[in-house]
Parts: C-alpha cells; sequence; structure tokens
C-alpha cells in the first residue's frame, strides 16, 4: 500500500511525506528486505527529531551500521531524554565490528 502511494506520488511529481516513508523502510526492515529498506532510508531528513531514531535504527540494522555513530551523536543531541536515542547511541558506542567488517577494513 504504501509503495503504491510512493509510485503514485512519484509519477505525479509529488513527494510522499517522510513518515510515511520511514513506515515503508520500516516494512521492509520487518520482513527482512534491508535491500529495500537501505535506498529509502538515504532520502529521510536527517538528523531530524522525528524520524532521527528510525533513520539511525535501519542504519544499523543495515549493510553500514558504522555509519550510524555520527547520525545517533546528532539525534541524541536533539532530545537526549529520548530512551530510544540513548538506547540507539549506546548500540553504536558498543558495537563491534564482524569478521566481514574487519576483512573490508584490511
Amino acid at each position: 500500500m504504501l509503495e503504491a502511494a510512493r509510485k503514485r506520488e512519484a509519477g505525479l511529481g509529488g513527494a510522499v511525506p517522510p513518515a510515511l516513508l520511514a513506515g515503508l523502510a520500516l516494512h521492509y526492515d520487518a520482513i527482512d528486505r534491508p535491500d529495500l529498506a537501505a535506498p529509502i532510508v538515504s532520502t529521510l531528513p536527517r538528523p531530524d527529531r522525528e524520524l532521527g531514531p528510525t533513520a539511525v535504527y535501519l542504519t544499523l540494522r543495515g549493510s553500514s551500521p558504522d555509519s550510524a555513530k555520527a547520525m545517533a551523536s546528532t539525534v541524541l543531541d536533539k532530545n537526549s531524554k529520548s530512551a530510544v536515542n540513548q538506547n540507539n547511541y549506546g548500540i553504536t558506542r558498543l558495537r563491534r565490528p564482524t569478521r566481514r567488517e574487519r576483512a573490508r577494513r584490511s
């Protein structure tokens, strides 16, 4: 449903509200399709107080989770009392690179 609205709006030259795009990206993540979620995440406004936590979460779940560090810090600065922001930021601080990520760096 959201994908159809996105395609329809794009065809008409309109813009889909960022909150709906975030919902679509979360949907793709939930059905284990990060390949479809990642391009949507890249279009979300960042760092945004409302959608920033979603973008951080999806980036952490994506193929380049280390790229979420700076974004998580910025989103936390915008709303430091948010438990979601604190959790996302904590994950970026505690996260260890996987073997595949270490191999890519070498």
